[in-house]
């Protein structure tokens, strides 16, 4: 999986805990930020051929926003606690 597909993965992961804890359905969501009900299908399994702008709308309607930042590889310590004591 490439850099950018897990990024997606983790901004449709945001986007769809941010619309449950906001109390919203999909159907909801769709008609706030003025999109059909199946792009925020999408949107919420990381489509990369949806657009960027259809992102930012659904974001921006539950009141948030995206961002660019840097990317964060994990620290030695966090890759021995993922895999166990197999590699300490």
């Amino acid at each position: 999986m490439a850099d950018y597909e897990t990024g997606l993965l983790h901004l449709a992961a945001s986007l769809k805990s941010m619309r449950l804890e906001r109390g919203y359905t999909q159907v909801e969501l769709a008609k706030m930020a003025n999109l059909p009900r199946l792009k925020i299908v999408q949107i919420e399994a990381g489509k990369p051929g949806v657009s960027v702008a259809a992102y930012a709308r659904a974001a921006a309607a539950m009141g948030g926003e995206m961002r660019v930042v840097p990317q964060q590889r994990p620290t030695l310590d966090e890759i021995r606690e993922l895999l166990g004591d197999q590699y300490g």
